[in-house]
């Protein structure tokens, strides 16, 4: 897929910096824009220009974004995301325990962070970090979301997926480190407790990473698609969701399973204003419900799988 330009959400301790440097080789100091705040020597001056100074983003994305090729910075998805469309995102997440101690190690070292570890973790500011920075998003709609811990792979798969040739770099790493950091029972019990958002979204990203590389290398079409919340009248009553391939136009099938038995085909063509928003495709035309039967018991679980690439696209238990 040839994109003009993508927006690299940045979150910290994602191994971010080693993208980001790899990507300003490959793209050029000219097309390399950044953006990690107003006091940072890293921000793009067009960027301290328009959005700092003169806090107007439209001429921002006008005068300096329209002219480069890659956006990177620490900065949450919904700031850029008008600019984008979907598939133009990328971001890379983590293993949360493994991001929770590397950001307390980074504060300690660069910014005198000078409390324990369990005072970290249990402080609001630093759970669920990678949660917050993709807060406004539907995951599944993100153009690209790398593993930290698959690295290399990651970049593989993201030179293919947007026929680019980003080089693999490892930059600002912590060499006094082991390959995992190691935790007591009370440190794990309490990063459990204090970044639940970032679990479910880290167990998320690596079956979507899954799908998408293994789409990419045999050659298939990759679909996305996510479950959709509904009114509370009508849960256990409808489920809405919705399915799409940034690769095809066209309206894709999904095929609900209870089991091995197919209880409906549903072409997802129905308006969703958050794929109208955030320019997801088809004018946002691609949304389905499926009426759950009175004869399905409670509890029964309901796979939604996509009949162009087979994967499964979520479970919803009714």
């Amino acid at each position: 897929m040839n994109v003009d330009k993508l927006l690299f959400i940045h979150i910290p301790k994602t191994a971010g910096s080693s993208l980001r440097v790899a990507a300003k080789m490959f793209f050029g100091d000219d097309k390399a824009i950044f953006d990690y705040g107003p006091v940072s020597n890293e921000t793009s001056p067009g960027i301290c220009e328009y959005e700092y100074e003169k806090k107007d983003r439209y001429g921002c994305g006008i005068n300096v974004i329209d002219k480069s090729r890659f956006l990177s910075g620490h900065f949450s998805y919904p700031k850029y995301a008008p600019l984008y469309e979907a598939k133009q995102v990328v971001t890379f997440v983590r293993d949360p325990f493994e991001q929770v101690r590397s950001h307390y190690e980074h504060f300690v070292r660069h910014h005198g962070y000078d409390k324990d570890f369990e005072v970290f973790i249990s402080s609001p500011q630093f759970s669920n970090i990678q949660s917050k920075a993709l807060a406004g998003s539907v995951i599944d709609s993100i153009g690209f979301v790398g593993l930290t811990e698959q690295y290399n792979d990651s970049i593989r798969v993201l030179n293919a997926y947007y026929g680019i040739e980003i080089p693999v770099l490892d930059i600002n790493k912590n060499d006094s480190k082991k390959d995992q950091y190691e935790f007591t029972e009370k440190e794990r019990d309490l990063i459990k407790q204090n970044n639940k958002q970032d679990l479910a979204l880290y167990r998320n990203a690596v079956l979507k990473f899954e799908s998408q590389r293994d789409s990419i290398d045999h050659d298939k079409l990759y679909v996305r698609g996510s479950r959709l919340p509904v009114a509370p009248k009508d849960r256990r009553k409808v489920i809405s969701g919705w399915a799409c391939s940034y690769e095809n136009s066209d309206a894709q099938m999904v095929s609900v399973m209870n089991g091995e038995e197919k209880l409906a085909s549903i072409l997802a063509n129905e308006y969703r204003p958050f794929a109208k928003e955030r320019d997801v495709g088809r004018n946002g035309y691609v949304g389905f419900s499926f009426k759950v039967p009175d004869s399905l018991g409670k509890g029964t679980k309901l796979s939604f799988v996509s009949e162009s690439s087979g994967a499964i696209l979520f479970n919803e238990k009714i």
